[in-house]
């Protein structure tokens, strides 16, 4: 024949064709109940396909046409853009992947998908899909399109309106698209309004264009805006997020473009850059850019002294402002790659140090979290949580300055393209062509390989490339056969079987359940169900413990990931900070601020859900006068939670109570109410038994039981009580519950120092009064940590050992019970039972909380938690 290509591309559809089907008639002499109830089952048969990597999601869509259907199903493409990853990026067309143990296949080779005389460049990077334009010309003859580097779909977009007059004016071309607002994309154009539109206008004034994939059509918009001439420069740096167009700040009164309003806002900025008169002359952040729906600014935390120490800001989701949320320091990176310095400038110089951030990337977890940062000869990827590095790339020619405009993250997308959508001729997927079974008149077998084989083609390339095709096709298939041969009637059992399937399931980590929740709904309903989530709350265990924001792995041989790095779950301008942790979830508030103006929360940070809690009735005059906020919940007890808080009356000094209820979502005020001074000590809270406890600091101690809202008197143990109790807000060592367990630790001779004896007492489930649970004699653990003594005190002081009972943790047994120490730069575990000990954590870098005092509202136990609310 004669069109050599089209004969070769035929007979490589019909052999992927046959392949497809010879695979599909082989896996159907072996099916079993398991392939069965996988293959008519689409959500699991969904949950499973949304695990595999992109390319193998591609592959599987030949197998069938139910397969195809629903992997092209816009759910799927969904679920799969919510998981999906970004590999790598590309800086000035070169692929650099973020795994160099596992790195992945880059988007494309070279920008080829269209026979583009002048070549094509990445002008922007958008959820997956890439905007491109002619590489070289002029504005006026410059074609632009966009391209989906996974699907390897393209479409050329049409001449905005208004001919050459209005091309040549352009200043500014951006896209617009996330899959889960619309499935269709958008194309923001910016030209001069003095051509083709309005008459004769100021050089100043612009007209905004706007191109929907859904109509194939510009619209202009009815709006114009003025801008002076420095704007023009901050067009080249170009983030969609939020339904909103945003370019980097890099002018004195920064914009962004709202897209379903089609105004221009104002941009505001940090706190800290605004105070410091925000960019001007072209200045631009150090980083501006997007990562899983988080929009993100880089900058130094002092653009006058320490350059290496930045700031991560992050944009609030209404627009109108940023909070901090990372703080990160480059120190040692500069002491690994000292060519990062230019000793040639002077160090007060911002340009001292030669480094550029590439890319901020969000993980699913917070530890996951990593910087990509280029200096002289290398790129550098930063995890943000533990401050590890390691380099990712060693491209000598990105030695000068590249710029955010050549940077673009590469994002797995399944999205297709709507309407007029192509598919790159150098590598056409199999769904591009349909081959009816009436042009198979006869059953194709192996042998017709061998004359295909020694076939004089033309074009080599395109027939290796369809052997090629042709193999990873027919493995694919058999390998899928072969994973049917493996299924047995366990699986089948073990998945019918709701009890036998819940003891499988009590038995795995926490983070396994969380995920197998997505295995189905049947899966789901069970794993959510309150008989389950009692049996896991039963067998689950405290991993660790927070002081302040730093988290404490109670096992250093296994140690567990932090459930969060940051209380950042929610957008609060002042912060947040932990008030009181009760079996599971935290009770949470305003960070800083007056008692009037903060805001409460409960938060369980194994499930990441949280609620807000209302405030309290009673306007301003109960808000600023409120002495204590306290969580009660136990999941055997109930599945709703309360919050109990406590305000004073004046002039009579009267304390009156509140209970909020999740189950009613209300405020309830109580009918009774106490007398006592205005600085009576609620402090260190602790629900156990019905009741709220507060750590005894007072002549009269007391707790509140919850079920008939009464106050009562708390006893102390009887040693401590012939001492005195506790004066003038002194505190026991320790106070605090585990396992449904009132503990108070207390020294066992006060007076004597010649040996460190801790008693640790229990409560009696009547309340009625104490009794001596275990004897901690830490002599040894003395001479193990000699710094734990003041020499400068005198050996009778109280002071004379400095240390800090942070947690006694009950066990299954008691031999497994052990007590954590905090003594002058360490956090120890001590065994009570064969009086072990190990460090479970240095704190000589982390200075807030290395040496002095911590005390009992900064430190709070994490416990694991299935409780939905």
């Amino acid at each position: 024949m004669v069109n050599t290509r089209a004969k070769v591309r035929k007979i490589q559809n019909i052999i992927n064709l046959w392949f497809s089907e010879a695979a599909m008639a082989d896996s159907n002499h072996l099916p079993t109940e398991s392939g069965a109830l996988i293959g008519s089952n689409d959500d699991l048969l969904i949950e499973i396909l949304r695990r595999l990597p992109v390319t193998s999601v591609l592959r599987f869509k030949s197998v069938s046409k139910h397969w195809r259907s629903v992997l092209s199903h816009r759910r799927f493409t969904l679920l799969y853009n919510n998981e999906s990853s970004s590999p790598g990026l590309f800086a000035l067309n070169l692929y650099i992947p973020f795994d160099i143990e596992n790195r992945s296949t880059p988007g494309f080779r070279y920008l080829d998908f269209f026979p583009e005389r002048c070549g094509v460049r990445i002008v922007q990077s958008c959820n997956g899909l890439l905007l491109c334009c002619s590489y070289r010309g002029d504005e006026r003859v410059r074609k632009y399109y966009v391209f989906n580097p996974t699907t390897k779909q393209f479409a050329v977009i049409p001449s905005v309106l208004g001919g050459m007059a209005v091309r040549e004016s352009i200043y500014f071309m951006g896209l617009a698209f996330h899959q889960t607002d619309c499935v269709h994309y958008k194309l923001v154009c910016f030209h001069r309004a003095n051509h083709g539109f309005h008459g004769t206008k100021p050089d100043d004034v612009f007209n905004i264009q706007i191109y929907s994939s859904d109509t194939g059509k510009w619209k202009i918009s009815d709006a114009l805006f003025t801008l002076s001439t420095p704007y023009y420069a901050s067009f080249n740096y170009i983030v969609y997020w939020n339904q909103a167009i945003y370019w980097a700040p890099c002018c004195v009164n920064p914009l962004y473009f709202k897209l379903d309003t089609e105004e221009l806002q104002s941009l505001p900025l940090p706190l800290p850059i605004a105070s410091d008169e925000g960019y001007e002359s072209g200045d631009c952040p150090l980083y501006f850019g997007e990562s899983r729906g988080h929009l993100h600014l880089v900058e130094t935390a002092d653009r006058s002294s320490n350059f290496l120490h930045l700031n991560v800001y992050e944009m609030l989701s209404d627009h109108s402002g940023w909070f901090l949320k990372y703080r990160v320091e480059l120190d040692e990176l500069s002491e690994s790659y000292p060519e990062m310095i230019l000793n040639n400038l002077d160090p007060s110089s911002r340009a001292y140090y030669h480094f550029e951030v590439f890319d901020v990337v969000r993980g699913e977890e917070e530890d996951e979290i990593f910087m990509v940062i280029r200096i002289p000869k290398k790129i550098i990827r930063y995890n943000v949580a533990d401050k590890s590095f390691k380099q990712i790339s060693d491209r000598t020619y990105l030695y000068g300055l590249t710029g955010t405009s050549e940077v673009h993250s590469y994002v797995e997308s399944l999205a297709k393209l709507p309407r007029q959508s192509f598919f790159c001729s150098h590598q056409l997927p199999q769904q591009s062509f349909t081959i009816k079974k009436e042009h198979l008149k006869y059953p194709l077998r192996l042998s017709i390989l061998k004359p295909l084989q020694k076939a004089k083609m033309v074009n080599t390339r395109t027939k290796l490339q369809k052997i090629n095709n042709s193999m990873k096709l027919c493995l694919s298939e058999a390998a899928m056969a072969d994973s049917d041969q493996l299924a047995t009637k366990s699986g089948h059992l073990i998945g019918s079987n709701d009890d036998l399937l819940m003891e499988i399931l009590l038995r795995l980590p926490v983070t396994s359940v969380l995920r197998f929740k997505s295995v189905s709904k049947h899966w789901r309903s069970l794993l959510s169900h309150r008989n389950f989530t009692l049996l896991y709350k039963t067998a689950s265990n405290s991993p660790g413990l927070f002081v302040r924001n730093l988290y404490i792995p109670f096992d250093v041989d296994r140690p567990h990931t932090p459930p969060f790095r940051n209380l950042d779950f929610y957008p609060d301008l002042c912060g947040i900070r932990i008030v009181q942790s009760c079996n599971g979830l935290l009770l949470c508030c305003s960070k800083r601020g007056h008692e009037r103006a903060r805001k409460y929360y409960v938060f369980n940070p194994t499930t990441k859900q949280f609620a807000l809690i209302p405030s309290v009735p009673g306007g301003m005059d109960v808000r600023k006068t409120i002495r204590f906020m306290g969580l009660a919940f136990h999941q055997t007890d109930c599945a709703h939670y309360k919050v109990i808080c406590i305000h004073v009356v004046k002039p009579d000094d009267l304390f009156k109570i509140q209970v909020y209820s999740s189950d009613t979502g209300k405020w309830k005020i109580s009918d009774q109410s106490f007398s006592a001074p205005y600085y009576t000590p609620l402090r260190c809270g602790v629900f156990v038994n019905q009741a709220i406890y507060w750590a005894p600091s007072s002549a009269n101690p007391c707790y509140f039981k919850i079920d008939t809202q009464e106050l009562q008197s708390l006893p102390l143990p009887v040693p401590v009580a012939s001492f005195g109790g506790y004066q003038g807000g002194a505190l026991p060592l320790y106070f605090g519950e585990s396992r449904g367990h009132l503990h108070l630790v207390e020294r066992a001779n006060r007076s004597d120092n010649s040996h460190l004896q801790l008693n640790v007492y229990e409560m009696l489930n009547d309340h009625s009064g104490w009794f001596l649970k275990y004897r901690v004699e830490l002599d040894e653990f003395v001479n193990a940590y000699p710094e734990m003594i003041n020499s400068y005190q005198d050996p009778s002081s109280p002071r004379y050992y400095e240390f800090e009972v942070f947690d006694v943790v009950r066990g299954k047994e008691d031999d497994e019970t052990f007590v954590v120490i905090k003594v002058p730069g360490k956090i120890i575990r001590y065994n009570i039972v064969d009086k072990s000990f190990k460090r479970l954590f240095d704190l000589i870098n982390v200075h807030d909380i290395s040496y002095g005092r911590i005390g009992h509202l900064d430190v709070h136990r994490y416990i694991e938690n299935l409780a939905s609310f």
